[in-house]
């Protein structure tokens, strides 16, 4: 697995010296937007039966923000800009108006990010599928290896770790936002 060129690149031809952000401004793609809402929009009705059921209404981040139900699906990576991975799961994240609107878009400017808040988005994520794949007793909605992928294009970087290793993936989030 070490060493090995990535599939995503073999299938554009993008060279190794270079980053997909940078192959992809000279190499536009026509980007189905309809499908990806699409797809959107189905997993975050998934993400919120989910939660409803399973975590009954509540926020996956638990800080000072969390008031009230968690009745907004939020993109952790933006789809706007990873339209490819917005239909993801593993990158929704059930989160309450107060952290959508004030935190993770602040001043309600949803086309704005606020990174740290979104590493913090990202660790409470991986908080939740680590504990959706552990435990048995409950439906597993979430992949290990689709929360690699989405890591390794929301983040633009390789991640590869062994299998639910979770505590090398909070490592390189740290070294990504420099926390």
């Amino acid at each position: 697995m070490y060493n090995q060129e990535n599939f995503r690149d073999i299938n554009i031809d993008k060279p190794k010296d270079i980053t997909r952000q940078e192959w992809q401004i000279n190499h536009q793609r026509k980007v189905n937007k309809t499908y990806y809402e699409y797809q959107s929009q189905k997993s975050k009705l998934y993400l919120r039966e989910f939660n409803n059921q399973y975590n009954y209404g509540a926020s996956e981040v638990d800080d000072i923000y969390n008031i009230g139900e968690a009745t907004q699906m939020h993109h952790i990576f933006p789809k706007h800009s990873y339209p490819e991975i917005s239909m993801y799961v593993e990158n929704l994240i059930a989160i309450t108006p107060t952290q959508h609107f004030n935190k993770a878009h602040p001043n309600n400017n949803t086309h704005r990010t606020d990174p740290k808040y979104q590493a913090v988005l990202l660790k409470a994520k991986i908080k939740s599928i680590k504990e959706n794949i552990e435990n048995k007793e409950i439906q597993s909605i979430y992949s290990f290896e689709d929360l690699l992928k989405v890591l390794s294009i929301g983040l633009d970087t390789e991640i590869d770790v062994e299998e639910n290793d979770f505590t090398s993936i909070i490592k390189i989030i740290d070294q990504h936002y420099n926390i």
